[in-house]
């Protein structure tokens, strides 16, 4: 075989395992086993620390939103991404996707295709006024639900932020 054979033969098998997925699988292996292995040696000396996140999650809300991002990646097998996420929240017994859904109110018959957190997505957006929704429908009544709303999209804004990864 010449050098330019071997190229393009090169550049085939790339494009194929792209296309298939199974180069993005091992570059999502790679990373992560990269990270815990550094999580490992470092955890011996110093562990690492984001205090901003070991507040957050001292917090119900904090604990609660984490357990979603982590219920999303088991949902979807992100198989890689979630030692990785587990690793840095260093979350222990976190709760089960029955209990999330429990504790949220949201009964499992309507989720069994969706993550939780696409549910409560949904839910709000189906809630949420719409642009020509008159003024005095948002104060009889509804005014304080709105604001429990922004509160809930201000908190999944926040576990989506904490969801991704370098």
């Amino acid at each position: 075989m010449s050098c330019e054979e071997d190229t393009e033969l090169r550049d085939l098998v790339i494009h194929t395992l792209e296309t298939n997925g199974t180069l993005g699988k091992i570059r999502a292996q790679l990373r992560a086993s990269v990270f815990l292995a550094l999580e490992d040696q470092v955890h011996h000396r110093t562990p690492l620390l984001n205090q901003s996140l070991i507040t957050y999650l001292d917090t119900t809300n904090g604990k609660t939103n984490a357990a979603l991002v982590r219920e999303f990646l088991i949902f979807f097998n992100l198989e890689y991404t979630l030692p990785v996420f587990d690793a840095e929240t260093n979350l222990c017994g976190a709760l089960s996707r029955d209990e999330l859904a429990t504790e949220l109110g949201i009964e499992q018959d309507e989720t069994i295709a969706t993550p939780l957190l696409s549910h409560l997505l949904l839910q709000y957006k189906d809630r949420a006024p719409s642009v020509g929704e008159e003024s005095s429908k948002l104060t009889n009544g509804t005014l304080g639900e709105n604001r429990v709303r922004h509160k809930q999209m201000q908190g999944a804004k926040q576990v989506i932020r904490f969801s991704r990864l370098p």
